[in-house]
């Protein structure tokens, strides 16, 4: 099992071959990584974990950047509301995100994909239904980690960050499902930019335990449908005292 911190370049990485690789050809082996994690986990909850296909791909140029849950930006209505739902004039461009949630801009394969599902929802006459944006201020300093490989069999990363994390990043798509392990709460439930109600992903996991001062999250994918929540739990409580 291979452990990379996602944050920094790795000090032992392998120097670049002499002959480097074309785009096309390093393109074409993350499409094929990601495609398999789509394959398992449904192409919506493909983009919450695409970021850890992408650092499997062997390549750091920017065309690999990292794809996270997508957030709608704010709207001027009351935060309390419930999740508007979309007519099908919002699946124009306009209404296609253009950044994740940590602010990075989408790559416009993936707006293409989020047009194309909202498109065809909308000609099976199924709103589209957006995540309720966070009311909390993003947290920007959090540190990621990932440990194993889709390859490998299963992967989980773990971020933390000094403040609370509930609701933001690839939290922000948990809707429901909540069930609490000691000090840790876990669910599978998850609602997407580009899913019209929340979700079972029997192959995806995602724990948590938060506070006001620090949180630390857990991501588990499993390809075999077994998503451990003791390792999980014990990734997170590991984490927690290491914080301090």
């Amino acid at each position: 099992m291979t452990t990379r911190d996602d944050d920094r370049p790795s000090d032992d990485s392998p120097p670049p071959p002499l002959n480097r690789r074309r785009p096309g050809h390093r393109r074409t082996r993350i499409v094929a990584g990601a495609a398999g994690l789509a394959a398992v986990l449904g192409g919506a909850a493909y983009l919450t974990t695409s970021a850890i296909v992408s650092k499997d791909s062997n390549t750091t140029t920017d065309e690999a950047a990292p794809v996270r849950l997508i957030t709608p930006a704010p709207s001027p209505s009351n935060e309390s509301a419930a999740p508007a739902r979309t007519t099908t004039s919002e699946t124009s461009s306009s209404a296609i995100p253009t950044t994740d949630v940590t602010g990075n801009p989408l790559p416009e394969e993936i707006r293409e994909r989020i047009r194309e599902a909202r498109r065809k929802m909308a000609e099976d006459g199924v709103p589209v239904q957006h995540p309720v944006a966070p009311k909390a201020k993003p947290l920007r300093d959090v540190q990621t980690t990932t440990e194993g490989s889709f390859a490998e069999g299963g992967m989980i990363r773990i971020l933390s960050a000094r403040g609370d994390l509930t609701g933001q990043r690839e939290l922000s798509g948990v809707a429901g499902g909540i069930e609490k392990h000691g000090n840790v709460s876990c669910s599978q439930t998850f609602k997407f930019a580009t899913s019209p109600r929340p979700e079972k992903k029997p192959n995806l996991l995602m724990c948590w335990r938060a506070t006001a001062d620090k949180s630390v999250a857990a991501i588990v994918v499993d390809p075999n449908g077994h998503p451990s929540r003791e390792k999980a739990a014990a990734a997170i409580e590991k984490k927690w005292k290491a914080m301090g």
